[in-house]
């Protein structure tokens, strides 16, 4: 009985260590001044979402929100980003292109 303990012990350490991990990025990624002006041109729903977000650690989904978000231009985003965009909007060839002309071909497209 007693090794079952210690290894459910161990257990909850390292989950507890893997959310204080996972809440630092959530930090990290709020303490961004572009996260900050998203949230200040963000409705009250968005900022509801977001503080949801947050307070569960999920970093991927505060990303796609930042990411995704109307306010940010096409050249602060990654080619990475503008490659997935590119393929929503069905842009022929997207994955051969450079970062310029996939800003082109999206702004185009929209």
């Amino acid at each position: 009985m007693g090794r079952q303990v210690i290894e459910d012990l161990d257990v909850l350490r390292r989950d507890v260590r893997n959310q204080i991990l996972s809440l630092r990025s959530v930090s990290a990624i709020l303490e961004q001044i572009t996260f900050q002006d998203l949230w200040e041109d963000s409705s009250t729903d968005e900022q509801d979402m977001v503080k949801y977000f947050a307070l569960m650690g999920d970093k991927r989904r505060l990303r796609m929100w930042i990411t995704n978000h109307p306010n940010i231009e096409l050249g602060e985003r990654s080619v990475r980003e503008l490659r997935s965009l590119a393929r929503t909007l069905t842009v022929a060839y997207y994955s051969r292109m450079t970062k310029i002309e996939l800003i082109k071909s999206i702004e185009r497209t929209t």
